[in-house]
């Protein structure tokens, strides 16, 4: 399985969540749910939040990446 690119990130920038959530707007549950080996597929809006949280460290394409998506999007801000 591929490396969730959001946890590694998180695990090379040692950047706090909560700066991350205030940068994207994005709930901790949800957060959390994006962390999981398997997360959810953001929806576009999420997805361009993120990548310009991360400064472009990962791009949308990484996300395709993943082996296991889930059979659906969800989609939460």
């Amino acid at each position: 399985m591929t490396t969730n690119p959001l946890r590694t990130w998180f695990d090379q920038t040692r950047t706090p969540r909560e700066e991350f959530l205030q940068k994207t707007g994005i709930s901790q549950s949800y957060l959390t749910l994006l962390l999981n080996p398997a997360p959810p597929w953001p929806s576009r809006e999420v997805m361009r939040r993120m990548i310009a949280a991360v400064g472009g460290a990962f791009a949308a394409d990484d996300w395709l990446a993943l082996d296991d998506p889930p059979a659906q999007r969800v989609e939460r801000d």
